[in-house]
């Protein structure tokens, strides 16, 4: 008997391009915005936001700083995009750095001073305030667990996923 490993970045790309096909070439591809800008945009083919702008000149330069408990910055870790920008570039979800739970470990609903947004976003300060006047969590099924992300712009194809079961949490 082999256990199963718990979902990586690999694996979590994987998952979104299976659940979002045709990558860069489908028109109106919905759009994720990552902290883990390498694998999860490169096996999910989703064009995809990099929210510590190492790949996006206006975030590495405009960026919110991040303000680490350390008072120690991370080379190349040092500024986040805010929602306002995400929303901006259209990003529909927010995966952050990917967190997955267990199905029966998913609440009914998450406040804005949960730990599960200091493990989303790190140490950053972001503006979780300005998610808007209903944020919600998705649930993205991946390797038996669910992946969490912020649902930040409405897209058909995640619609479509919440109808047939994808949870959402407020």
């Amino acid at each position: 008997l082999t256990e199963q490993p718990p979902p990586n970045w690999v694996t979590e790309g994987e998952a979104l391009r299976k659940y979002f096909p045709g990558g860069l070439d489908q028109p109106d591809q919905v759009t994720i915005a990552v902290v883990a800008a390498g694998a999860i945009p490169y096996f999910s083919e989703l064009p995809a936001i990099d929210m510590i702008g190492l790949t996006d000149a206006e975030l590495a330069r405009h960026g919110d700083l991040i303000h680490y408990s350390s008072g120690i910055s991370k080379p190349g870790h040092v500024r986040m995009a805010k929602f306002d920008y995400l929303r901006k570039r259209s990003v529909n979800l927010v995966i952050g750095i990917p967190v997955t739970v267990e199905p029966d470990e998913l609440k009914d609903s998450y406040s804005i001073d949960d730990p599960i947004f200091f493990t989303l976003f790190h140490e950053a300060t972001i503006g979780l305030q300005d998610l808007g006047p209903d944020p919600k969590l998705v649930a993205i099924p991946v390797d038996g667990r669910l992946m969490l992300a912020v649902y930040l712009t409405p897209h058909p194809s995640i619609e479509r996923h919440i109808e047939n079961g994808w949870r959402t949490v407020p």
